[in-house]
């Protein structure tokens, strides 16, 4: 019997999304009552520097270097194949460059230590009780720590059981959640309650370690290295990994450090409560969609490009209506929501900041199908330099912008790096190189589903927009906006094929849980 998971593909991106999905409903709840807590215990201004910290150890996480992306790139195929000593090859080599990693990241952070005065606009707005540099130091060690442990739980995402380590999360989450808000109310600390946050996150992680080693005992007890051939691939896989790592990382990881740096550490709390609720619904996306990950890097594997192709299509349909529903959902109820949450004006951003950051994570989120299917068939070394151009792009626009229009410009700064560059060459690539075809329906569809979403959310947004405030009426105006801009989408896609698709699908499931 392999030890390996060979169910069908769409029953295991099934459990793997409902199971995901579950996990973040849940995160959700702990994250928002954590949150609550947190800015009634605390001041706006430690959100602020939890941002800012997050995003510089983001930047550290270039020292991955795209090897985790190569690693679970090639380990689809031995899998499929039941091949356990090529498995156990590359989690060897996988685990030793991650201990160099390690190292690098520890040195790396400590040079950067001497210069965070210098990132901060103004050190007045530090709270009086923190220690800058032992803050950056616990943060440090979390970022540190991971690299011991993360390598094994690729095995689990490659294997299809991606569900089993988010059934885990749901029971650390709740333990870390738990200790947090024990820590807060009784010591009224922050630096306190990271140290246990971090010592709790090494714990679960040790836990899950054990749990993929006796899980894999025949992978693990294999001691045998990597033929160098086979390491030369994956430096060639990693070298195009590692322009998308570093660019990915500038593009995301740098805006917290423009706003601290430009704008001030009061802006950037602020604006973390809106970008944690942003996060969660990405998350909640991207956890829906993402279930089907490995199985496209399986379906990938078989070479069969019509069926390849097929799937495509009906998961890019699915993504582009998601995508359009959760952007709809944030604009109109984002600030309705804050307003009931934490009632105090000074936590509100006006409309025109929500709309454009909205904006720029629809044209991320949008093209989900492009880029899931882009690193499971290993186009990502197609297009290598792509992500490094944009990052860069984005990176000087936003310091130039930002300058003369403030928030708005960190933005446009990701927007436009966007529409320049991943925004029109993605598709191409993958047309192109996978299905062999012109990318011209593609741009077709794509428009379509633009219009339809614009559509959608201007009608949804004046259906609320004039109702009063209150709980009873936020209840009204959330009803609203999950059911209309739905119905808008069900009118208008009813005929096409993956729509047909989904609804038999859908039937096929009520009847089998009659």
């Amino acid at each position: 019997m392999s030890i390996f998971n060979h169910k069908g593909r769409l029953n295991n991106s099934i459990k793997t999304s409902a199971i995901n999905l579950s996990n973040q409903f849940i995160s959700l709840l702990l994250n928002f009552a954590y949150r609550t807590i947190f800015i009634k215990v605390l001041a706006v201004e430690y959100l602020g520097l939890n941002g800012l910290f997050t995003d510089i150890l983001n930047l550290l996480s270039l020292a991955e270097l795209g090897i985790g992306g190569a690693i679970a790139y090639r380990l689809y195929k031995p899998i499929r194949e039941d091949n356990i000593l090529e498995v156990a090859q590359l989690m060897r080599f996988y685990r030793d460059i991650y201990r160099y990693i390690a190292l690098a990241v520890t040195v790396i952070g400590l040079i950067i230590m001497p210069f965070l005065p210098y990132i901060i606009k103004d050190s007045a707005e530090l709270p009086s009780d923190i220690n800058l540099y032992v803050l950056y130091s616990v943060f440090l060690l979390q970022s540190v720590s991971g690299y011991f442990f993360a390598y094994k739980q690729t095995l689990l995402s490659s294997d299809q059981r991606g569900y089993v380590l988010t059934l885990f999360q749901i029971g650390s989450n709740m333990i870390k959640f738990c200790g947090q808000v024990a820590i807060l109310f009784l010591l009224k600390n922050y630096l306190y309650t990271l140290v246990f946050t971090i010592a709790w996150t090494i714990v679960a992680n040790i836990i899950i370690s054990f749990y993929v080693t006796n899980k894999y005992k025949e992978v693990f007890i294999i001691k045998e290295k990597l033929p160098k051939s086979n390491r030369t691939e994956i430096l060639k896989d990693t070298k195009a990994m590692m322009l998308h790592k570093v660019g990915g990382v500038i593009l995301t990881g740098t805006d917290s450090i423009v706003i601290a740096s430009m704008i001030g550490i009061q802006m950037n709390g602020v604006l973390s409560n809106y970008l944690m609720i942003i996060g969660v619904i990405k998350m909640i996306f991207n956890q829906v969609m993402g279930g089907v990950g490995a199985g496209f890097g399986n379906l990938c594997s078989t070479g069969d490009i019509k069926e390849i192709k097929r799937v495509f299509d009906n998961y890019q349909f699915a993504s582009m209506w998601l995508s359009g529903f959760c952007c709809i959902g944030l604009i109109c109820m984002i600030n309705p929501f804050i307003e009931i949450w934490l009632n105090d004006p000074q936590y509100l951003l006006d409309e025109s900041y929500i709309i454009l950051i909205i904006i720029s994570n629809y044209i991320v989120m949008s093209r989900n199908g492009l880029i899931t299917m882009t690193y499971a068939s290993g186009l990502f070394r197609k297009d290598k330099y792509r992500p490094v151009i944009e990052a860069i792009l984005n990176l000087a626009i936003s310091l130039v912008a930002t300058y003369f229009l403030g928030l708005y410009g960190v933005y446009i700064g990701t927007i436009v790096s966007c529409l320049v560059t991943a925004f029109w060459r993605e598709p191409k690539i993958i047309y192109r190189y996978l299905f062999n075809e012109n990318e011209r329906k593609y741009w077709m569809d794509y428009l379509i589903y633009f219009i339809i979403t614009m559509v959608a959310g201007i009608i949804t947004y004046f259906s609320i927009k004039y109702i009063p405030s209150g709980i009873g009426y936020f209840v009204l105006k959330l009803l609203i906006v999950c059911i209309l801009p739905n119905l808008i989408f069900v009118i208008a896609f009813y005929r096409k094929k993956a729509f047909k698709y989904y609804l038999k699908l859908l039937k096929g499931l009520v009847k089998y849980n009659k």
